[in-house]
Formats: structure tokens, sequence, C-alpha cells
């Protein structure tokens, strides 16, 4: 009897251990099948959409652009005119961001608040809005660290010279990434215009865990180029990670340790019954 409740209590630490173990795996995979379903749900409301509609709302944002390109420099935290989800998207969001090499494909909101930086991709007001064009620059920025997602978690992997893409209403733009560097929280002349220049800035807490300081990952618009960007998808696919492996051992484990525990059981039975 002993024996029989010291192999289940052991079977009981592992499964909470592998519970506590396998939660940010599960829950990154989770919280990516919902990004997927959201990213899906936008491709199919700009398919809705009329040329027309999506040409007014493209050069309504390109009108607002202008504006913030006629020497004014970015304010973090200014009440100024700030850009209208409405110029974009009927529903919530502004379009999505993918990063092939550090497997990132995520919703891009407007604002920065703690709910938006849950779930996706913000939209820095004060910032140009993502239709591409001279003159722009879009400021993007995720968490990292989080144990329920993944988010920018990865973005220090990225390396000038690497590719990412803004999908917007009908259009992707590519951009390569040209600079990174990291400064002080405040950010400054980092997100100015450049009249002949079309940038987006994604930006992140870092060092990972401590967030004292800002990870700036600049692109370059580039030609886009269906041929490379299904390469690089081919290239970093999502690769096992290797969690699953020790969570399948660990359950194959347990397991063992429940096979045993009934064959104690049914022996000692046995030997009572004799």
């Amino acid at each position: 009897m002993k024996k029989w409740l010291g192999n289940l209590l052991l079977g009981l630490v592992l499964l909470c251990g592998i519970a506590l173990f396998s939660y940010p795996a599960v829950s990154n995979w989770i919280n990516t099948r919902i990004a997927f379903n959201v990213i899906g749900t936008y491709q199919e409301q700009m398919e809705q959409l009329s040329d027309e509609e999506i040409e007014s709302r493209k050069a309504a944002a390109k009108e607002y652009n202008e504006s913030l390109s006629n020497g004014r420099s970015y304010v973090p935290y200014g009440d100024e005119e700030r850009s209208s989800i409405d110029l974009l998207d009927p529903g919530e969001m502004l379009g999505y961001l993918e990063i092939p090499k550090i497997s990132v494909n995520l919703p891009i909101y407007e604002g920065t608040s703690a709910a938006v930086l849950q779930k996706g991709v913000g939209h820095l007001i004060n910032t140009s809005l993502p239709v591409g064009g001279k003159g722009s620059h879009v400021a993007l920025s995720a968490h990292r660290g989080l144990p329920a997602a993944k988010l920018f978690t990865d973005l220090d992997k990225l390396e000038e010279g690497d590719y990412f893409y803004v999908y917007a209403m009908d259009e992707t733009l590519a951009y390569q990434v040209d600079k990174i560097q990291v400064i002080d929280p405040y950010i400054g002349d980092e997100l100015d215009i450049e009249k002949d220049r079309d940038y987006v800035t994604l930006i992140t807490c870092t060092p990972l865990g401590v967030n004292s300081h800002r990870l700036l990952v600049r692109g370059v618009r580039v030609a886009y180029e269906q041929k490379t960007a299904d390469e690089l998808d081919e290239m970093y696919q999502a690769q096992p990670d290797i969690r699953w492996y020790l969570v399948a051992l660990m359950a194959a484990c347990i397991l063992g340790i429940f096979f045993e525990m009934y064959r104690v059981r049914k022996r000692a039975n046995h030997e009572k019954r004799k």
C-alpha cells in the first residue's frame, strides 16, 4: 500500500512538473493560432472592400503621412493629432507584420496600450501609418519575454540584411533591416522622418527580463519579391520545439509509473485472494 501511494504521489508531482514546464509552449501555440485567425478575418474584410474604397483609404492615410513629414518629428507622449484606424481598416486592425527569420506573424493594432501589447503589435501614435511611400517612418512596438506569447522575444536575433513584411489592405510592403541600435527608454530622433526614405522601425524592451533600454530594429523599404518571401518562409519555417520532446518523454515516464502502480495493485489483490 505504501509503495502504491508513493508511486501515486510521484506521478502527481511529475504531472504538475509537465504542466508548468509545457505552459509557455502550449500558451504560445494557442496565441499563435488566435493571431492567425485574426489575420484571416482581416484578409476577408479587405477582400470585401471595393477597389475604390481601398484606394480612398490609402489616399487618406498617405495624406496623413504627408502631414507628418512636413517638418514634424516624432512626439512620444504628446496629445497632438493621432492616426486614425478608420483610415485603414473598418475593424480593429491596421494590418499585420511578418518576420520570417523569427517566425512572427502578428496583427498590428493602433496604439500601445497594455491590452494591445498583450495580443499583438502596437502602432505608435504620431508616427506614419503603414501604407508605404517616401517620407514615412512607421514605428511598431511589441513585448518580449511574456510567458504566454513570444511576440518580439526573438527580435534581437535579426541582423542587418534580414527582411520583414508589412501587410496593409491590398499591399505587401517589404523592408530590409539597415540599422539596429539599443538606446535609453526615451525615444527621440531615432524615429524622425527622412523625405526620401520609407522606414519601419520595430521596437521592444531590452535586455530580456530587465527592460531598462529599448531595442530598435529599422528596416528600409525595398522592392517586394514573391520568390524571396516564399524562400524565407521555407527557410525559417517553425521547427519543432525541443520542449515537446521532453514533455513526451516525461509523459511516457508517467504512463510507466501508472502502469507499474496498476501491476503492484493487481499483484496485491491477487495475493489477498490467496
